[in-house]
């Protein structure tokens, strides 16, 4: 607090908050308030004040809040700006009181912010992601890019989580403009495992002024191997002569089965037919013709 000097009118306390602030009509952060004390060391109890607002790169006049209206001393002076949205910029309150020993001005500069930030989260990888995975298959990949404008700081935190469901596990934070990226090893909080299903990486950045912008992005976990059964009669089948014979069954996997592939006489694996692929349970069969060693699958 500043001391007023003997016969001296001041200016004290003099400030506005918040600083930055965003103008722009959305409910978060649209106004600033300026206040101050008008201090007087003379008999008076008044001062007369005059306050008006100034965008400081134009040096133009944009608002006039007090004009020359008489205030009590020692009493706090408020006052809400702007009535309506202003252009990106700083400004500047001067604030003058006058008491009988004559008049002082002093200012204080705000910053209106109405851009948003920009975030956005790269391609995830690998996709499907299986935690037990050998490295560096054992981390999912969550890249990202933040795009802000230079008037204030823009801070992001990123986090993983299903996406029905509450956990979540924050990867981290990044302040300012550019690209990151940070690494899931496939634990909620309380290193809980998670199970298999789909989930998204969520990006929310917000800037000083209150402006936020956000971006999610899915993903499959997949931890756990598909269940491969046979059609009845068809366990360790071995075929004697050379008439064909029809081998079926089904898949099933938590997430998402794509296909089912077959291996004959210990050869190379091929697709077989896969009825209703992709889902979580597919019907295969495939038609075998003399063959004498089996198959596997």
């Amino acid at each position: 607090m500043a001391v007023t000097a003997a016969g001296a009118v001041e200016v004290d306390s003099l400030q506005a908050r918040p600083n930055p602030f965003s103008p722009n009509a959305d409910g978060t952060l649209d106004t600033t308030t300026m206040s101050f004390f008008p201090r007087t060391s003379d008999a008076g109890t008044t001062v007369v004040a005059r306050v008006t607002v100034t965008e400081v790169a134009t040096s133009t006049p944009v608002d006039t809040l007090l004009l020359d209206v008489v205030i009590p001393v020692d009493s706090m002076s408020t006052h809400v700006w702007p009535p309506s949205p202003v252009a990106n910029g700083e400004y500047r309150f001067d604030v003058t009181v006058t008491d009988s020993t004559g008049s002082v001005t002093r200012d204080v500069k705000v910053t209106a912010d109405s851009t948003p930030p920009i975030v956005t989260i790269g391609s995830l990888g690998p996709d499907p992601f299986d935690p037990g995975s050998d490295p560096p298959a054992d981390s999912l990949r969550v890249p990202f890019t933040v795009t802000s404008d230079s008037l204030t700081v823009t801070t992001t935190t990123v986090l993983v989580r299903p996406v029905v469901g509450t956990s979540a596990d924050t990867l981290g934070t990044f302040a300012g403009s550019g690209s990151g990226e940070f690494l899931w090893g496939g634990l909620l909080p309380g290193n809980a495992s998670p199970v298999s299903t789909v989930y998204e990486a969520f990006a929310y950045a917000v800037d000083l002024a209150g402006n936020s912008a956000s971006d999610t992005r899915s993903f499959i976990l997949d931890a756990d191997a598909p269940e491969f059964d046979f059609g009845p009669g068809h366990s360790d089948t071995t075929q004697t002569d050379s008439l064909s014979v029809k081998l079926s069954g089904h898949v099933t996997d938590a997430i998402r089965v794509d296909g089912v592939l077959v291996s004959f006489d210990d050869t190379t694996f091929v697709p077989v037919d896969s009825m209703s692929a992709p889902a979580d349970t597919v019907y295969w069969e495939t038609t075998v013709v003399n063959t004498a060693r089996g198959f596997r699958n």
